[in-house]
């Protein structure tokens, strides 16, 4: 998901996730949590819906490129099906600049990041840094379903 329809939705996500965090990936910024897989699969699709419904000119669940409005992303929660790959937070990419899947703070993703900045070369540093943004995902408590239908 592109960092400016991310941060639009921030109170959403942070109503949903508790205390959500990006990633910074190969393909832009992505937002994870553990869950369940049916859970996550319905959670993905609801969040892509309102994201895309709110946002129509910069955000779109339609799959063909050829029906997609000109200029929007594709909010691909399809992504979450059995037998479909994921990254893990903290992951090294498969990318022409060996990014790593890194966790960001709101902070950071309201200053703009580039995902060039987060490579092999660069995450050790950053990781002893900033700790573990991704502690508080993994062991905090678990997604509100009813909070995502509000």
């Amino acid at each position: 998901m592109d960092p400016a329809t991310l941060w639009r939705n921030r109170d959403r996500l942070e109503r949903v996730f508790n205390r959500p965090r990006c990633v910074a990936c190969s393909h832009g910024l992505d937002r994870r949590r553990h869950f369940s897989f049916q859970i996550g699969q319905l959670l993905c699709k609801v969040i892509a819906t309102l994201v895309s419904s709110k946002h129509p000119k910069v955000a779109t669940i339609e799959r063909m490129v050829k029906n997609r409005p000109k200029g929007t992303v594709y909010v691909d929660y399809l992504q979450n099906i059995l037998g479909k790959s994921i990254q893990a937070a903290y992951s090294a990419r498969a990318s022409d600049y060996a990014g790593v899947s890194t966790p960001l703070t709101w902070a950071e993703v309201a200053e703009g990041v580039d995902p060039h900045d987060f490579t092999i070369r660069t995450a050790p540093a950053r990781f002893r840094d900033v700790g573990d943004l991704w502690e508080p995902i993994r062991t905090g408590k678990a997604v509100d379903l009813k909070a995502v239908i509000k």
